[in-house]
């Protein structure tokens, strides 16, 4: 009579058992490939983007460098040219007004935000 219910018992627990070592196998598969793709992802971020990175920030060093070096052109150029109108008596010159705004435009937006990314 108990025999019934002790057969019943135990394969319920088996059948808990294999359920559990299921489980068991499905979290160790997720987990084994969670682990590669984070691992992978490691790699690639690091050899792949953070070159491209790196390349980027040498050509906008290099590109900074150069609009400074262009940026003191322009303010060379603007003193001699306020110069030269005073001495032909002109006071506004539309050519003046641009480059004057040019490089206040350059100094103020360009300039400023490199200073974050570039020292």
């Amino acid at each position: 009579m108990y025999e019934k219910y002790l057969n019943k018992l135990e394969s319920l627990l088996d059948t808990k058992l294999e359920k559990i070592e299921k489980i068991d196998l499905t979290l160790s598969n997720t987990a084994e490939q969670v682990t590669y793709e984070l691992e992978q992802g490691n790699r690639n971020f690091m050899t792949d983007y953070m070159a491209k990175i790196e390349i980027a920030i040498k050509n906008g060093q290099k590109e900074i460098n150069r609009l400074k070096s262009v940026l003191k052109l322009a303010k060379d150029t603007e003193e001699r040219l306020k110069d030269a109108l005073k001495n032909v008596g002109v006071t506004k010159s539309p050519l003046l007004t641009d480059l004057q705004k040019q490089i206040n435009k350059f100094e103020n937006s360009v300039l400023k935000q490199s200073k974050k990314y570039y020292k």
